[in-house]
């Protein structure tokens, strides 16, 4: 079989073809952002679609998903000063994923910072006792990419929540964030320590934000029962 457009008219077979295999066309399907589907991107979420590929949902009535994880390493949620929320169950994977984009915006030439963000409050904390808060916060502001870790696991007392926000409203639209944490907004009040000071952090980092969930079983779990299978077993 031979295709004049190659790209185009691939696309178009593979999906035929894969509907007739399976017998049903899925009312959801997951994509990379290739250019056969994607004529831009312009926004978290937002995006127009190629003439051929509106034809192609049109006919099958399918919802399009568009991967975000290799969008985001290319890092151009860095340069339009966006943020990443990997929200979801402990060992999911969460950091893992946070490390792999700073470690990919590192390989682009991009100054990235990780943290702890219970270590980040508590040298935010010490910076303030030894009157140097200021020039850690210009450090913090010098990145291009700040990545917090574990927002949720311990709470912080008001002037940690605030030293945090300080950190968070420096960054919005000049920085990009990545952010994990295990908590729902919902009970982000619980972390911040109210609603009003968890309210003013959410308008920072939520008009620009790529929310990913990973709320799968726990790496962690599975591999520690492996462990001890492979010790009962021996």
């Amino acid at each position: 079989m031979s295709f004049p457009r190659e790209c185009t008219e691939t696309f178009w077979a593979g999906h035929a073809q894969a509907f007739e295999f399976f017998g049903f066309v899925p009312r959801r399907i997951s994509y990379d952002n290739t250019k056969v589907q994607v004529a831009s991107i312009m926004g978290p979420r937002q995006r127009n679609f190629t003439q051929g590929f509106q034809q192609l949902m049109s006919h099958y009535l399918f919802e399009p998903h568009f991967c975000l994880v290799r969008q985001l390493a290319t890092g151009e949620f860095i340069e339009h000063r966006e943020n990443v929320l990997l929200r979801g169950n402990s060992g999911a994977g969460k950091t893992h994923l946070a490390i792999a984009l700073g470690f990919a915006a590192c390989s682009q030439g991009r100054k990235v910072r990780f943290f702890g963000t219970t270590d980040l409050v508590t040298q935010l904390r010490e910076a303030g006792e030894e009157r140097k808060l200021r020039r850690l916060l210009h450090q913090l502001q010098s990145q291009d990419l700040l990545v917090l870790d574990q927002l949720g696991y311990v709470p912080f007392s008001k002037s940690g929540a605030e030293l945090l926000f300080e950190v968070v409203s420096r960054a919005y639209e000049r920085q990009g964030l990545v952010i994990t944490t295990n908590l729902p907004f919902e009970q982000w009040p619980e972390v911040c320590g109210s609603e009003r000071m968890t309210g003013a952090m959410l308008d920072c980092l939520t008009p620009r934000v790529h929310i990913i969930e990973a709320n799968g079983k726990s790496y962690r779990l599975r591999e520690s029962k492996q462990r001890l299978k492979k010790k009962t077993s021996s």
